[in-house]
């Protein structure tokens, strides 16, 4: 993966699937490519351990554009708070989805990042519980 990457001088967006099990099972953090800006990181949910990880990656760090598939709320606030590059957020966090009262847990989710997180994000869902959370800056 390492040689393909060098090869792609202009590479912006790097989106990873879980077509095999080493990947589901291997978030790719060790991976580097200076022109990469956004992320896709949908493949599996990502722990408070792995978010953490990612953040301190150079992948993570010169992220401005993250998708990603968060197991709980706390992932979504250590993301928008330390990737220090990141402008765009859409996440779909398992947490809120597996509380399937959509609309009141939606609620609960937006009210409670508002209240913790910087008042320079903006934070919108669409109407049903399936759908990512997305921040953005303002």
């Amino acid at each position: 993966m390492h040689a393909l990457l060098d090869q792609l001088f202009h590479l912006y967006r790097l989106h990873f699937d879980a077509y095999s099990y080493a990947t589901w099972l291997r978030p790719p953090f060790q991976l580097k490519h200076q022109s990469v800006r956004e992320l896709g990181l949908t493949h599996i949910k990502y722990n408070n351990e792995q978010c953490a990880i990612l953040t301190r990656t150079p992948l993570g760090m010169q992220c401005e554009v993250l998708y990603i598939y968060a197991k709980n709320r706390t992932c979504i606030l250590d993301l928008a708070r330390t990737m220090i590059n990141l402008r765009f957020l859409s996440v779909q966090c398992y947490e809120n989805c597996r509380n399937r009262q959509s609309s009141e847990a939606n609620d609960q989710l937006i009210e409670w990042l508002q209240t913790r997180i910087s008042s320079k994000w903006t934070i919108a869902r669409y109407s049903h519980c399936y759908s990512p959370l997305v921040l953005w800056i303002r």
